[in-house]
Formats: C-alpha cells, sequence, structure tokens
C-alpha cells in the first residue's frame, strides 16, 4: 500500500512516482506496473495543473493492491473537476490516458475530490497439463 501526501508542486508528479518504485510490488505483472506509473502520473498532474491548490495544500495519493487488481486514489482539496482546455487550445489527454490503461476509473467530485482508477492483473498464463496416452490393443 502507498499513502503519501504530495506538496502540490510541479515536483508532485516525480514523487508519486518515486513512491511507487520505493514499494515492493509482489504479484504484480511488469506491464501492469508501468501502466500503474503512469495513471498515478497522469492523476497527480491534473491535480497540480487543475486543482488551484494554494501553496502549503496537499495532494493525497493511495494505491492499493487486491487479488487481482490494484486500486489508485488521488485527492486534493480544490475547486472539483471541470473540465478545461489548456492555455494553448489543446485539449488534456490525461483522462483518456487512464481511461486507455484502466479497467475502469471515476471521480468524486465532492470536498475533497477524488478521482480514482483500477487495473485489473492479467490473468495467470494457462499451464500445460500432462496428457497420458494409452494405446488401444490392435485388432
Amino acid at each position: 500500500m502507498v499513502d503519501e501526501s504530495l506538496a502540490a508542486t510541479d515536483r508532485a508528479p516525480a514523487s508519486a512516482r518515486d513512491a511507487l518504485r520505493r514499494r515492493s510490488w509482489e504479484r504484480l505483472d511488469a506491464d501492469v506496473f508501468e501502466h500503474l506509473v503512469l495513471v498515478v502520473s497522469e492523476l497527480v498532474t491534473n491535480s497540480v495543473l487543475h486543482a488551484g491548490l494554494a501553496d502549503g495544500q496537499a495532494i493525497r495519493l493511495r494505491v492499493v493492491q487486491g487479488a487481482d487488481r490494484v486500486r489508485v486514489e488521488v485527492e486534493d482539496d480544490g475547486l472539483g473537476f471541470r473540465f478545461r482546455p489548456l492555455a494553448d487550445g489543446c485539449e488534456s489527454r490525461g483522462l483518456l490516458i487512464v481511461a486507455g490503461l484502466s479497467e475502469r476509473w471515476g471521480l468524486e467530485s465532492c470536498e475533497p475530490t477524488r478521482v480514482w482508477a483500477e487495473l485489473r492483473e492479467p490473468a495467470p498464463p494457462a499451464r500445460a497439463g500432462h496428457l497420458h496416452v494409452v494405446p488401444t490393443p490392435a485388432d
């Protein structure tokens, strides 16, 4: 489990990635871990860019590994969720990335605002069984 309070600065996404890498993720597929890192980075970045947090306010990161999935929660006391285009007129792609890498995701836009995502671990590979062939008697 990761439960971190991150300062709402441009360093927060890197601090979140560091927190993930410091923990041992038993049973977690390498590809799922890389997706987890990217999802966490995108969600924390969204808090930094869009929550309107003041200096000294924090972003809370929680990551919990369950039996077959990993759940990420990023929480802040900011302005709530409102879609806003970036200053250069391009739309943000962070939540599209989160949606593409997660089995499911959502947000709770109350105080605090919480955005969550769940990544499913791949099923274990099928194991080859042993086939014992018994010859039939010749006619």
